[in-house]
């Protein structure tokens, strides 16, 4: 909770009109005067934390009314303007389908990487990684598949790494 704040600052000043849910623990209902824009759902106790990550969130994310949703863990902090053109564009990709998961400013090697003909790039099927929780757009069925009970964030992508290779799911970047 000590870094969700600045998190909400950056991501308000660098990447405005967004909706910002925080989703943990307990300790998150101590968290006072957020913007309006920021919810904030307790999916359980950091004492369990561990391998319950995987646990408290699997039903938030059944749930979510959306097909597709931005993950930013809380260790990622944004610090510079967010291009909402190429963000557009990614967002469409996902929108329609024709990508299932969009990693948004780096996190895996570029050089395994596919032009697309509209010049987005595609994550060759082998790459390690395809499971990153480095901030990315997710289609929600996508992240689904992959989380699993008993799971701390690290085993999440860990343990899906070639679970995950040759999925014939598209991974995309800008």
């Amino acid at each position: 909770t000590h870094i969700l704040p600045l998190n909400v600052h950056q991501i308000n000043k660098y990447w405005p009109g967004q909706d910002i849910t925080l989703l943990g623990y307990e300790e998150l209902g101590k968290l006072d005067n957020l913007p309006d824009n920021v919810s904030v759902e307790i999916v359980g106790n950091q004492v369990d934390f561990g391998k319950s990550w995987s646990n408290a969130i699997i039903p938030y994310f059944r749930n979510a009314l959306e097909d597709y949703f931005v993950v930013i863990m809380d260790d990622a902090i944004l610090m510079n303007q967010v291009d909402t053109k190429r963000m557009d564009r990614l967002e469409k990709k996902i929108q329609s389908g024709e990508a299932q998961k969009a990693v948004i400013g780096g996190g895996l090697p570029l050089e395994l990487t596919t032009r697309l003909p509209d010049g987005l790039l595609a994550f060759n099927e082998g790459i390690d990684y395809r499971c990153t929780l480095h901030p990315s757009i997710w289609a929600k069925e996508y992240f689904l598949k992959y989380l699993k009970p008993n799971m701390t964030p690290w085993d999440f992508e860990v343990r899906n790494n070639h679970i995950a290779m040759y999925d014939g799911a598209q991974i995309i970047t800008d």
